[in-house]
């Protein structure tokens, strides 16, 4: 009897998962969420600006022209692209598609956070929330997991001449080269995994949720569990 019971809370709370997956939104295509993407340099002016990486078009074959990118030169030794958010958001992760063939260039880069509209990483005023340092280069799309309440995100890349991993990574200088990041994530109002309502949560202390790995299910099961084994005790 008891582990029919566990088998079907377990079964229970992992479909409740499941089939909410769907209510994450892309806050970067919500006029309401997004705001004025900036990044530190441009190439190619306005060809390549800052918005293109949440313009909705996802890259076609190796020519970048719907992807933004900074300036690739060696006096430019760190670069920045960074999207300022309009309402407080609960972030669960980004998707990143950078530039085909060239993401090499994008080993060791990092995610921030930031409420401050000022911020430029890696300033203090934000925090750092992912750096890439795995054993091989990285893929032309990436999840990132953000897990955080915030009002923007960023992303930032520095130069590393020691660098001997990635065969396309450029030593002598630092680019980020995007194009598209969705930010998947709760709207206003609403938090955690996945996205339930809680009135004014996001005021509240215990606002930073766990987005991605059903803290709330699962604790709900301990608690059950827990409730049937001390009726079991008096049985």
């Amino acid at each position: 009897m008891y582990r029919m019971w566990f088998k079907w809370i377990v079964a229970f709370f992992g479909m409740c998962c499941v089939s909410k997956t769907s209510c994450y939104v892309n806050l970067a295509n919500k006029t309401v969420y997004k705001g004025t993407p900036s990044q530190s340099s441009s190439y190619g002016m306005s060809m390549f600006s800052a918005d293109k990486a949440v313009d909705g078009q996802i890259q076609k074959g190796t020519d970048g022209s719907s992807c933004s990118f900074t300036i690739g030169q060696t006096e430019y030794q760190t670069a920045w692209w960074k999207l300022p958010l309009k309402l407080m958001s609960n972030i669960a992760y980004l998707q990143i598609q950078f530039r085909n063939t060239l993401e090499d260039r994008l080993y060791g880069f990092s995610v921030y956070v930031f409420n401050d509209s000022s911020f430029e990483p890696p300033s203090p005023l934000g925090y750092k929330v992912f750096t890439y340092g795995g054993h091989s280069c990285p893929s032309v799309m990436m999840n990132v997991t953000v897990n955080r309440v915030t009002k923007g995100i960023a992303l930032f890349n520095s130069n590393d001449e020691n660098h001997q991993l990635c065969k396309k990574y450029e030593k002598s200088f630092a680019t980020i080269e995007l194009c598209e990041v969705f930010v998947m994530a709760c709207i206003d109002g609403y938090y955690g995994y996945p996205c339930e309502q809680c009135g004014h949560c996001l005021h509240q202390e215990n606002a930073l949720m766990d987005f991605m790995t059903q803290n709330a299910a699962v604790n709900a099961v301990t608690v059950f569990m827990e409730n049937v084994s001390k009726k079991t005790e008096h049985v």
